[in-house]
């Protein structure tokens, strides 16, 4: 297996590969320094696959416990506070019903190194940094990929049965297989990365994870706390207009979001493209995409990086269960069928939260010391509080996608329910992520999923005798757990449910079919075979 690409999806995808025993070579053109960190937010449901690799706490300890959540709408750090959206810190959020985890600030500065030290844990993983792909070409059997160590200058061949390519949004992979984008530019916009150790002692609004700065012309940008002590991140939100950079002057930009003239260390200053965009395929024979080389969001929501690794997350069991030889290729076909449409929910989702950020509108004496401007004043933070209150809670988003007529799980006729974006429902329908329960033993019932598909069986007067020599005769691997927890069963809504191994249900009912061959072949991806 080849990974181009050594970024948060990249890494991930590597990791569940080397978890699964799946052999795997990435190559990265950097040296794994990152100098503009994008990824900020980890999802509640990355954190579930974290708390799998075994990460999640080490990325916990990232982001102080007690820097608060809290999101304020200013003219300035020195002008006016507009309104505030009062969260608390990490360390004071109470544990969710729905889910053994929580959301996390944790930077790309710390959550890339983190994933790449468990990946090349495994010693299934090879990850080549400073290693550029030149060329690659595919026929029926295999991908064979040319690169270049940027070290040695060594030239190298490399033979996958598969690759994946998480190679960003100008993947050269995407544009020498032809796929084209779909979608709409939303800004030119400018990000200044820069070092202001407790940035919070030189103005009066206090301690806040997100400034968005308000001017007469209305939103213009936000500060965004990166590691809750020192390294800030001024996002200008710009238009449709590209920008000279050459001309831009990042010390006025933040002059202005200060409101004063304050000394700070400038690490870096890079333009880019707000946008809406998902490929029209994400694969071409052997070949595969993810990431933000196959959907490209504005970051308002957190959606990107996070909406990329559960792309990997996705692909990465069928690509080892194919190579293991019990998967069968439905298994890959089903990877752009499930991932596309949630690709669509989610830049369509974070383009809204750009215009909700956007909303504040022309207030032209917003900045006076008058009774209008007041007025002014009121008007627009409680609008852009009440507008953007969707953007921070989000956990239907997280939690709730679902792949909708998935050709390798079984629908039970159930209605699917409301795909809320802020609220997030528990449901066990087919094509769920299987819901969260806590067991007799500590564990989550997430903690059983991972090592090929697991049986749950709430009612022991179930015979699945049937459904667990269906799989042994196709060498699927199928555990079974006996959960004898009303509750539990409830919540699944069956006396039985089979959870595939990235924890989505594939099937779930109160009997065993009576044709159990024919469930395996379909959850395994072997359909009419």
């Amino acid at each position: 297996m080849l990974i181009v690409g050594g970024g948060p999806v990249g890494l991930s995808l590597a990791l569940e590969l080397g978890r699964l025993g799946t052999p795997c070579v990435l190559v990265e053109q950097s040296d794994g320094t990152v100098e503009q960190p994008k990824l900020g937010l980890v999802s509640t449901r990355t954190m579930e696959f974290c708390r799998r690799w075994g990460t999640a706490q080490a990325i916990r300890d990232v982001y102080p416990s007690d820097y608060p959540g809290t999101q304020m709408f200013v003219t300035s750090l020195c002008g006016y506070e507009l309104a505030r959206q009062t969260y608390p810190s990490f360390g004071e959020l109470p544990p969710l019903e729905t889910s053994p985890e929580r959301h996390q600030r944790c930077t790309q500065l710390y959550f890339e190194p983190i994933l790449r030290r468990a990946a090349e844990a495994h010693a299934s993983t090879e990850i080549r940094l400073q290693t550029r792909m030149t060329s690659f070409h595919q026929d029926a059997g295999v991908v064979v990929a040319q690169a270049e160590d940027l070290n040695s200058g060594e030239s190298l061949t490399i033979e996958a049965d598969y690759m994946v390519a998480c190679d960003g949004a100008s993947s050269m992979v995407r544009g020498a297989l032809g796929i084209e984008m779909e979608g709409k530019l939303l800004s030119h916009s400018v990000n200044i990365f820069f070092k202001a150790p407790e940035l919070w002692d030189r103005h009066d609004k206090g301690k806040a994870e997100r400034y968005l700065l308000v001017g007469v012309g209305g939103t213009w940008g936000n500060f965004t706390a990166i590691d809750g002590r020192e390294l800030w991140r001024l996002s200008i939100a710009g238009n449709k207009t590209p920008v000279d950079m050459d001309a831009f002057d990042a010390g006025a930009a933040l002059v202005r979001g200060f409101g004063a003239e304050w000394d700070v260390e400038i690490l870096s200053v890079m333009g880019w493209t707000r946008l809406q965009m998902v490929a029209a395929s994400f694969r071409k024979g052997r070949v595969f995409l993810a990431g933000d080389a196959v959907h490209c969001f504005s970051p308002t929501g957190g959606f990107g990086g996070n909406t990329g690794i559960s792309d990997g997350f996705n692909l990465a069991w069928k690509l080892a269960a194919v190579l293991d030889g019990w998967g069968g290729e439905q298994l890959l076909e089903s990877y752009q069928a499930e991932r596309r449409p949630i690709a669509f929910r989610n830049t369509g989702e974070a383009a809204v939260n750009f215009r909700r950020m956007m909303s504040a509108g022309k207030n032209p004496e917003l900045l006076d010391d008058t009774p209008v401007g007041a007025r002014q004043r009121a008007q627009a933070g409680e609008a852009l509080r009440a507008e953007t209150q969707a953007e921070w809670e989000v956990l239907g988003a997280q939690l709730g996608y679902r792949y909708e007529a998935s050709i390798i799980d079984i629908a039970d006729g159930t209605p699917s329910g409301p795909d809320d974006m802020q609220t997030y429902v528990p449901s066990a329908r087919p094509g769920h992520r299987a819901p969260h329960a806590w067991l007799a033993d500590g564990r989550s019932t997430l903690d059983l999923f991972g090592d090929g598909f697991a049986l749950l069986r709430f009612d022991t007067g179930l015979d699945v005798t049937a459904l667990l020599a269906a799989a042994a005769a196709r060498a699927v691997p199928l555990t079974l757990f006996d959960i004898d927890d009303a509750d539990i069963g409830a919540l699944y809504e069956a006396k039985a449910a089979i959870v595939r191994p990235d924890g989505h249900v594939a099937w779930r009912g109160d009997e065993v079919p009576d044709n159990a061959g024919v469930l395996i072949a379909r959850i395994s991806g072997h359909a009419g075979k």
